[in-house]
């Protein structure tokens, strides 16, 4: 799931660059995101290279620091999460020939990420989940929702409700004597009644070897 946050925030960053430098997403190949040590700690690290063998000079052009010092990519990221006037929000979370597009789009479609040379990565790109990885790398205090306030972005606005959508799908689906309940602000359900056997539906993103916040006061309760 990490992972296809990182693609995902990887595509959004491709094409977002794409449209500010007015040239077509293809001049960009995206490469597995990575982890690196940097300073004794592990770092997610987005790959992405010119197409031409010898480089355009579009990744160089990323890569370059503004009159005030912020590299020119960092001040695209911080636009791709923040403006809601800008893409990706104002596709992603905005309205087009009467479709409303996160209302019908729960992970990606051709409306957003998915495109006819990205097929073998449709089933992990999710707009949702790369926004939010993008908002991670934007800003080192985000927490994913952990404190509760999923209105505070715009990758989580409708995370809590789709996660019962999801709960019960899995329920129903297996035909079980299961239920869905609401735990906090979380979701947990049970196939089967009889059992004390709880499971909570978390965000991929959030630690759970050490939980917190919501997280941890949900496990509390359950």
């Amino acid at each position: 799931s990490v992972r296809a946050a990182a693609l995902s925030a990887t595509f959004i960053m491709v094409h977002r660059a794409a449209l500010d430098l007015d040239i077509d997403p293809e001049e960009f190949d995206i490469i597995d995101p990575r982890v690196y040590m940097a300073d004794g700690a592990s770092v997610p690290v987005l790959q992405i290279t010119d197409h031409l063998v010898n480089g355009a000079g579009f990744c160089e052009r990323l890569a370059e620091r503004e009159a005030n010092g912020v590299p020119y990519v960092a001040r695209m990221i911080r636009s791709a999460v923040r403006d809601g006037a800008a893409f990706p929000l104002k596709d992603y979370r905005g309205e087009r020939d009467g479709v409303d597009h996160a209302t019908q789009c729960k992970e990606s479609c051709y409306l957003c990420l998915q495109r006819y040379g990205n097929q073998s990565y449709h089933g992990l790109l999710d707009w949702r989940l790369g926004l939010s990885f993008l908002e991670a790398f934007d800003n080192p205090a985000f927490n994913c929702g952990l404190d509760g306030n999923f209105d505070a972005s715009p990758s989580l606005t409708d995370w809590p409700a789709l996660a019962k959508i999801y709960a019960t799908a899995l329920v129903n689906n297996y035909r079980s004597d299961g239920e869905v309940i609401d735990v906090g602000k979380l979701t947990a359900f049970r196939l089967d009644r009889k059992q004390n056997r709880w499971a909570l539906v978390v965000h991929p993103l959030w630690d759970i070897d050490n939980p917190s916040g919501i997280f941890a006061e949900a496990i509390r309760q359950i």
